[in-house]
């Protein structure tokens, strides 16, 4: 089995797919000796899309690992802390909402709160509402109470969290930090990719006239994958059969922090051919409608937007963006990897991108940490990878599938016309005779487990069949005892808390 080391990696692309990979790498490979020369070549004709301002809670673990303060972050990033999402308007009945928040169900009395909602839940009509009754986040995020105090460690808090964040600025933030661990940057648009005869690359010609030789490359270029292709590596797995929104439309307001109170989560709201993102950053508002060309103008996804921000559609300013669901079928593929929008992407729904770049690049790091190269990491990487992308494909597939709406002919699609993997459907059929637990997934590495199932699930009122719940080998009064539990710690929570706004001041 050949095996290949690396000495010098070269890195294509900037953003935030560039400079996360090259700070990680550097801090793997660098942080007692210098091991491998990392250079990254970044294009001012390029400009970067920064789609991805809002993140899951497993980012924290990415800063803390490199050295980042928490505290310099936010300040650099204008981020506030993110508890979760809060959907609205999507399973078709009127005015309703349900947070997804990244806190996971208690086991109190050894078995599991959801159990216990489901026992007194039984008639689904009049049922409480699933999210505060199961996690003390829920409330606090509808409180806009922030998810720790000053006195809690960078990268602690009383429950997960994720940022919201100024994309551009991040990217600026950690090359900044990573040009001063020694990370060297190169100025460069490149021009052509130069292959050997075993079809790896070995050099790199930019426009200026500089040949940048390497062992290893990593393309984030986006979704022009400009090394990829040039190997010849085209192989894509589509998504967009199954997810129809493939464009986006974003705009900006200004924050007004004399009168709103930031708000740490998402609000995503359904519209009638897509959803709209809305995100509180500490000078500003971030919105996007995230929609289907098929059924909606870039006209009207503007007159919508302008309508949902409450602003004169002529005193916004859009940005429009082409958006390709998928993902390479070989992520890694000889001597380059993808990471980023060129290995693939999912629509933004539940914050995937960011997810996926810093997934990528610490597999990759577990991968090759001896600092070689051979087929078998090769093989094994591109199987997880696949399946962790498949897996968050038919998870985002889920809200849409669930959904009762049929106000548009993007509804009706999704009700009569959309396939959804055989996995998804099996599920769904399975958990209308049970609870969603852990063994009813296969994959060994998941983002997005039973519980962020079941908070969409009953979000949308998918719930067991009646006969489920009756034989759930708990009492009523055992139930109710860890219901008030939760809502107990859901007002202790909720009055020790700050809220965002004054959490902020002190930073």
């Amino acid at each position: 089995m050949p095996q290949k080391a690396i000495k010098t990696l070269v890195i294509v692309g900037g953003g935030s797919a560039g400079w996360m990979s090259a700070s990680f790498l550097n801090h793997i490979f660098n942080l007692k000796e210098k091991q491998i020369d990392i250079k990254l070549i970044e294009s001012s004709e390029v400009e970067t899309i920064g789609v991805g301002e809002a993140t899951i809670h497993s980012i924290r673990f990415f800063l803390s690992t490199i050295g980042i303060s928490e505290r310099e972050f936010m300040q650099k990033t204008q981020a506030i802390f993110k508890h979760g999402i809060l959907f609205k308007d999507w399973s078709g009945q009127e005015k309703d909402e349900y947070y997804h928040p990244f806190e996971h169900p208690k086991v109190n009395d050894g078995i599991d709160v959801v159990r216990h909602w489901v026992n007194l839940n039984s008639n689904t009509e009049k049922s409480s509402r699933f999210d505060f009754s199961v996690s003390a986040q829920s409330l606090c995020a509808s409180q806009n109470k922030s998810p720790k105090s000053q006195g809690n460690k960078d990268f602690e808090g009383y429950f997960p969290y994720g940022y919201h964040l100024d994309a551009a600025k991040f990217a600026h933030f950690l090359r900044d930090f990573s040009l001063t661990k020694g990370v060297k940057r190169i100025e460069g648009h490149v021009q052509e990719v130069i292959l050997g005869t075993d079809g790896d690359i070995q050099r790199l010609i930019l426009k200026n006239g500089l040949q940048i030789d390497g062992d290893f490359f990593i393309d984030c270029t986006g979704f022009s994958s400009v090394l990829m292709k040039a190997m010849g590596n085209k192989e894509w797995v589509d998504y967009s059969d199954s997810l129809l929104c493939d464009r986006a439309v974003t705009c900006q307001l200004e924050h007004n922090k004399e009168n709103q109170e930031h708000r740490p989560y998402t609000i995503a709201t359904a519209q009638k051919s897509g959803w709209i993102w809305d995100i509180d950053l500490q000078s500003r508002r971030g919105m996007g409608y995230v929609y289907s060309s098929s059924f909606c103008s870039t006209e009207q996804a503007e007159i919508d937007l302008s309508v949902y921000a409450n602003t004169a559609r002529e005193k916004l300013s859009f940005k429009h963006l082409q958006m390709k669901t998928g993902r390479m079928e070989k992520i890694w593929f000889k001597n380059c990897l993808a990471i980023g929008l060129s290995a693939g992407f999912i629509e933004p729904l539940e914050s995937t991108g960011i997810y996926f770049i810093d997934m990528g690049i610490r597999f990759f790091g577990d991968y090759i940490t001896s600092g070689n190269v051979n087929t078998l990491l090769i093989d094994k990487y591109n199987t997880v990878m696949g399946q962790l992308m498949d897996q968050s494909k038919d998870f985002i597939s889920l809200h849409y599938t669930l959904s009762k709406r049929n106000d548009s002919q993007f509804w009706r699609a999704y009700q009569h016309d959309v396939p959804i993997s055989e996995t998804l459907s099996a599920n769904l059929t399975l958990w209308k005779h049970k609870i969603p637990t852990a063994i009813d997934f296969s994959a060994q590495i998941t983002q997005f487990t039973s519980a962020n199932y079941t908070y969409i699930l009953y979000g949308m009122k998918y719930f067991p069949e009646p006969a489920v719940t009756s034989n759930l080998f708990t009492s009523e009064d055992r139930s109710m005892k860890n219901i008030e539990y939760v809502k107990s710690r859901s007002n202790q929570m909720n009055n020790k808390l700050p809220t965002m706004s004054q959490f902020l001041k002190n930073i």
